[in-house]
């Protein structure tokens, strides 16, 4: 039925109808699809409304922690808790997983529109994971969260200072959403550090007594 509708020839208005201006509405956001008087338009609002909502709900769990499932990539890693496991065990991979469990719908859009096309057919990347996915919705969960950097800016931010990268570019990249500040990074850097040292402290103390020999790695001036 939906088909008979959307591909009728009076689904939409001609070019010379006083209500040609109505072909606009089609995917509008805001214009009320039971208001358009062609099914043409309003079929396509009606579409695009609901994929806005939805993906709107998926953007909003995305930006929180799923705390029932551990296996998750963290969206939002505190600056005090973090330690040097979290940003060496990042793993895009591991982010893109996230990704598809649970709000299927925002990474399949994204995946469908992202790849290229050959024949009518999407040409599926097998050689190397979807980074232009993570790369893309990483400043979009940005942008609705600012405190988001569990799926790649923060990991990202911490390897722009150890590849001692220009300021210009740190800048660059924060600015697009795709690595936290480099003020931040310093934080976080000497936040890990701090709680290392208070570790190995605390090791070395506990080892004393104990009458126990131990070694620790200690490395300064990272850049």
């Amino acid at each position: 039925v939906i088909n008979a509708m959307y591909n009728h020839c009076n689904s939409q208005p001609s070019w010379n109808s006083p209500r040609v201006h109505e072909c606009n509405t089609a995917f509008s956001f805001t214009k009320e699809p039971t208001s358009i008087g062609y099914a043409w338009p309003s079929l396509k609002a009606r579409a695009a409304q609901i994929c806005a909502t939805q993906a709107h709900i998926n953007i909003t769990t995305l930006t929180q922690n799923n705390l029932n499932h551990s296996e998750y990539t963290p969206a939002i890693l505190s600056h005090n808790n973090v330690s040097w496991s979290d940003i060496l065990s990042f793993s895009p991979e591991q982010s893109i997983y996230t990704f598809k469990q649970h709000p299927v719908f925002l990474y399949n859009f994204w995946e469908h529109i992202s790849v290229p096309w050959k024949d009518g057919q999407p040409v599926q990347c097998i050689i190397r994971p979807p980074m232009h996915i993570l790369a893309s919705l990483t400043p979009i969960f940005n942008g609705h969260n600012m405190h988001v950097n569990g799926y790649m800016s923060l990991a990202f931010g911490i390897q722009l200072f150890n590849c001692q990268a220009h300021t210009d570019l740190k800048h660059l990249m924060s600015r697009m959403g795709l690595a936290v500040h480099d003020t931040t990074v310093r934080k976080v850097i000497a936040s890990m550090t701090e709680k290392d040292h208070v570790q190995m402290q605390t090791a070395a103390a506990m080892a004393a007594e104990d009458d126990t020999v131990v070694k620790f790695l200690a490395i300064d001036n990272c850049q």
